[in-house]
């Protein structure tokens, strides 16, 4: 979901005159560690479907180490307000995964929907790491994913609500640090003072 965010996101920049120059002088500190989390996350479940490695009994630390250097990231560039609107949809991911043992919840009506039911069998049997179905006992289960973006949406899949609040945080940064928007660059506000405490 985040990858389809990010290329409307670059689209919607662009019709708003902003450019990737502008996004790639935005100040965003441990920039690397965060393609280090992506890479953990998407590498390992690459490699454990591949059969090259096996998560089996490690899935749950995976995914909570991976959120929490997560959160220590995006705490460090809190001064974005962008940044803590994705802290948020981290949060809520975290919570709902957490507090039902690591792996997050999936509602299988919202795999059906999705045409994603070659998923049901694999999750039932406990044979993905990252997820598990959603059922009576899942705590939080307006947190679990349970929203369905269907076909004939090229990408159709099911996400949650901190899915839909992380990816308009990220809409936001991508949006914003194209077009320069003081909102998440800050640089108006700072040359503004600067003005006003020394002069033009």
């Amino acid at each position: 979901m985040l990858i389809d965010v990010a290329v409307v996101a670059v689209v919607a920049g662009w019709i708003f005159r902003g450019s990737l120059a502008s996004l790639a002088e935005l100040e965003v500190r441990r920039l690397l560690l965060v393609l280090l989390c992506a890479a953990m996350q998407y590498g390992g479940q690459y490699a454990a479907g591949a059969g090259w490695i096996s998560l089996d009994g490690w899935g749950a630390l995976v995914y909570s180490g991976i959120l929490v250097l997560l959160l220590s990231v995006l705490w460090l560039n809190r001064r974005h307000p962008a940044l803590l609107l994705m802290t948020l949809g981290i949060c809520l991911n975290f919570l709902v995964a957490a507090t039902n043992g690591g792996p997050m919840p999936v509602s299988v009506e919202g795999l059906i929907r999705a045409g994603l039911s070659g998923y049901v069998q694999p999750l039932a049997a406990g044979e993905v790491a990252t997820h598990q179905l959603l059922n009576d006992h899942t705590r939080f289960p307006f947190l679990a994913e349970i929203f369905v973006l269907p076909e004939p949406y090229p990408r159709a899949s099911v996400f949650s609500l901190g899915d839909a609040v992380l990816a308009a945080g990220a809409f936001w940064l991508i949006v914003g640090g194209m077009t320069a928007h003081p909102s998440v660059t800050g640089k108006r506000r700072a040359l503004e003072v600067r003005r006003l405490t020394f002069g033009p």
